[in-house]
């Protein structure tokens, strides 16, 4: 098949978090498969600053990827890519079936415009919810072009039934939703690793409770920082670690102090690639608290799984349906101060069998997550919009 991704920005640019990887390693593994997989993208690294400064083609790991040159708007928060009007005009005759990424983008404006007969399916990623951000402009988008690019697609791809919910009040939409969780591949998590996260933060006795992803208010950190303010424990320390775009981590220091914490708090930014699975595989429990619906999935949930690290969620993560179903950590109710107070002091007091929890995960990986099976699930929808 010919596959074209649209997406509003696109690998190397890991600072927008999960869309990225799982954007990145679908196309990865269909052109691993031998199909034409083409992205046409923004260049954004992030909001501040470009990847490049003008159009260029790149080929990563079989994928034919065209990055077009970008102007951020900070009125309408889209990454503006003129380029891309052009581009779909030439090429839209050289594609089977296209796949969409996000919801309210530029770029999903510009080929609903231009794409003829293209067949396409649309994942949102979270992205559909309307009760997050500036619900002025998510209206306006979905009257002047949202509601035509969602109501025209083949299949709406959700990553777990948290997401699903998002289309409840929408019938028509509902009936097109397919459910496919996300999924890591094994190649990225190393063979041999340098085990030393805890020397180089002072931790080497501590028992470590792990936050790791973005900080921003939807992701539930006020609440973690006051459930770990109340746990029984001499000798524990919480680590944040991720990238701080928008400056709320003063006010989680602030709170850590308020809460007398200061000293057993740890934030250390965000992590490259080899020291972010040296804090998973260091810690003792890797924590998910998120307050929104925004939350569809929960990538980082896999990966502390992968290293057989018990794990503690929020009901609004879509990942928290995953671990119901295999019996799998804890899910607690999102913001409940003494819910995740006591989920962290379970872990933490040791009451769990370590080798046995670890051949469960394993077991549960496999079931849930199969890479291989995951991209035969995305080949088939891809055929089924095509009507083959």
């Amino acid at each position: 098949m010919r596959i074209l991704f649209i997406c509003p920005y696109f690998y190397p640019a890991k600072e927008f978090g999960g869309p990225i990887f799982q954007n990145f390693y679908l196309c990865r593994g269909l052109a691993g498969k031998g199909h034409k997989v083409t992205v046409f993208t923004s260049a954004a690294m992030n909001q501040r600053e470009n990847i490049y400064r003008k159009t260029t083609e790149k080929e990563i790991d079989g994928i034919k990827v065209k990055y077009f040159r970008t102007w951020f708007s900070k009125s309408t928060y889209q990454f503006v890519t003129p380029g891309i009007f052009k581009e779909i005009l030439k090429e839209r005759e050289g594609f089977d079936v296209a796949h969409l990424s996000e919801y309210r983008t530029f770029q999903n404006s510009m080929f609903y415009l231009l794409k003829r007969d293209i067949p396409y399916v649309i994942s949102c990623r979270g992205s559909f919810f309307r009760e997050l951000g500036n619900k002025h402009l998510k209206s306006v988008f979905d009257i002047t072009m949202g509601n035509k690019i969602i109501s025209n697609a083949k299949r709406i791809v959700v990553s777990s039934e948290s997401e699903r919910k998002h289309f409840n009040d929408y019938p028509e939409l509902l009936r097109k939703t397919v459910e496919i969780p996300n999924f890591i591949p094994k190649y990225e998590f190393p063979k041999k690793r340098r085990n030393n996260f805890r020397d180089e933060n002072d931790l080497k006795n501590a028992k470590i409770v792990l936050y790791l992803g973005r900080l921003h208010r939807m992701k539930g950190l006020d609440v973690l920082i006051r459930s770990f303010a109340r746990v029984s424990c001499d000798n524990c320390c919480l680590v944040i670690a991720g990238p701080d775009s928008e400056g709320y981590g003063k006010e989680l220091k602030k709170l850590a102090k308020e809460e007398g914490i200061t000293e057993k708090i740890v934030f250390t930014g965000m992590l490259n690639k080899m020291k972010k699975f040296q804090a998973i595989s260091e810690c003792d429990l890797l924590v998910l608290p998120s307050t929104s619906e925004h939350e569809s999935f929960g990538n980082v949930v896999l990966e502390a799984l992968n290293f057989g690290k018990p794990v503690v969620v929020s009901d609004k993560c879509g990942i928290s349906s995953y671990l119901r179903k295999g019996k799998m950590g804890d899910v607690v109710k999102s913001g409940n101060v003494s819910d995740l107070k006591g989920a962290i002091e379970k872990y933490l007091s040791g009451s769990y069998n370590k080798g046995r929890h670890k051949k469960k995960t394993d077991v549960f990986m496999s079931e849930y997550f199969d890479g291989k099976k995951i991209i035969s699930s995305y080949e088939k929808i891809y055929s089924v919009s095509m009507g083959l």
